[in-house]
């Protein structure tokens, strides 16, 4: 019985142990660090122009007028906020399969074979290959391209829905069939048709790129960015140096600035997405394993960094954007209370490391271009070696210079992200390129 008793005192002294550790965790408060981080994640950033989301959201639908396009992106809002408030408070993962009243309104676009990618180069050759079939393809696409088009009159990307685990998002694949679109006006003899989308488009990407409250948007106007350009230096390529361009080409094609380049305001959404999901953990009895602030502070120093100062040094440099390190370790006071938030957290750094190389090369790519068309400006047929010399103050920046391929066909600059020591390349045309 003496033996009986000792056990359970002791057991008595651990279990009582255990509860003081983890109610001084759970009073311990968020360091300085993580309160900052919240705090920087959580502003609300000003952007330009109007809000492509309800052009984008409605983007599959034949029919819909212009002044339509806002009632009836709020009315999917409201429905979404009522689908999300008749859940069951430990729902996972949200709202599933929502579908706009757009749908039952109007005639959804038909649906075509995808002939072009943005991230595989060969668009025009693939399409030159196969011209009466893309032709047909693209005539019952002819509204959606034009809506396709009007993308660029926006100036910024803000999703209304409410943050959910299953985050609404727009049919983006759609805005790829614009691209077999562009060149297969090049290869039928419309260049200057083919130039002008090509271009607007671009504009839209950047829109999408540098002006957006999603990540995966802004992924996507990256892989926009540098399918548009390829295709457009490989038209280029074909036409006489003198071929004069759309004024929107040099409008699209300005290099980008650092805070253009900077992926804050995605992360910031993201975030947002971020405490949504933990929200879903944090009642009971999973709220004993998961203390939901706690959480969402360590996260908001893995996103947060993008925000700061050194990111944006070197962006302004072109130097590659790494996040600096931040302890994850799960032997900490704070995480005796919250162990499952801190195995999210460490789980959350190390996704995010690519993505703002990703931007970063689809900068370069833009002055790439840039600097492919202002050579094409040059009057006289010097060496290209001595042109790319006097390239202009933003062309001719940074650690990543514009060089000559080694068979002089066309211009090159190495990538970080993605295919490290592959490189970007643009071919030069006739005229500038080495015979």
């Amino acid at each position: 019985m003496k033996g009986m008793r000792w056990l359970v005192q002791g057991l008595s002294t651990v279990v009582l142990l255990v509860v003081a550790v983890w109610a001084v965790s759970r009073l311990w408060p968020q360091n300085r660090a993580q309160r900052e981080a919240v705090a920087l994640l959580e502003q609300a950033a000003p952007q330009p122009g109007s809000n492509a989301f309800a052009r984008l959201w409605l983007l599959g639908y034949d029919g819909i007028a212009d002044d339509r396009l806002d009632a009836l992106l709020s009315e999917d809002v409201a429905l979404h906020r009522q689908a999300l408030a008749a859940l069951p408070a430990d729902a996972y993962p949200g709202v599933p399969a929502f579908e706009s009243v757009a749908a039952r309104r109007y005639e959804p676009v038909a649906g075509m074979e995808n002939f072009c990618s943005w991230r595989e180069p060969g668009c025009l050759r693939k399409v030159r290959l196969d011209e009466t079939r893309v032709a047909a393809a693209l005539e019952g696409q002819q509204a959606l391209l034009q809506r396709i088009a009007r993308l660029a009159q926006d100036g910024h990307y803000r999703n209304p829905f409410a943050p959910d685990v299953a985050m609404l998002m727009p049919p983006f694949q759609l805005l790829t069939r614009a691209l077999p679109a562009h060149a297969l006006a090049h290869v039928q003899g419309r260049s200057a048709e083919a130039l002008q989308g090509l271009c607007t488009d671009t504009l839209t990407a950047r829109l999408l790129m540098s002006h957006s409250d999603s990540l995966v948007a802004a992924m996507i106007g990256a892989a926009m960015v540098e399918g548009n350009a390829a295709l457009l230096g490989d038209v280029l390529a074909e036409l006489p140096r003198q071929y004069p361009l759309p004024d929107v080409c040099h409008r699209a094609f300005v290099p980008a600035m650092a805070s253009e380049l900077a992926i804050c305001q995605p992360m910031r959404g993201e975030f947002a997405l971020s405490s949504a999901a933990i929200g879903h953990f944090s009642s009971w009895p999973q709220g004993l394993l998961l203390d939901r602030e706690k959480t969402r502070g360590r996260i908001a120093r893995q996103m947060a960094w993008p925000c700061g100062k050194d990111a944006l040094a070197a962006l302004a440099d072109d130097r590659p954007v790494r996040a600096p390190a931040v302890s994850t370790s799960r032997w900490q006071l704070e995480c005796a209370a919250n162990p499952v938030g801190c195995i999210l957290s460490a789980i959350a750094g190390p996704a995010y490391a690519d993505y703002p190389l990703r931007l970063q090369d689809a900068g370069a790519h833009l002055r790439l271009v840039a600097a492919l068309l202002w050579l094409r400006e040059q009057p006289g047929d010097g060496p290209l070696e001595t042109l790319l010399a006097r390239l202009p103050a933003g062309l001719a920046d940074g650690p990543r210079k514009i060089r000559v391929s080694e068979d002089g066909r066309s211009l090159q600059l190495d990538r970080y992200g993605l295919k490290q020591g592959a490189v970007l390349s643009v071919p030069l045309p006739e005229g500038l390129a080495r015979p």
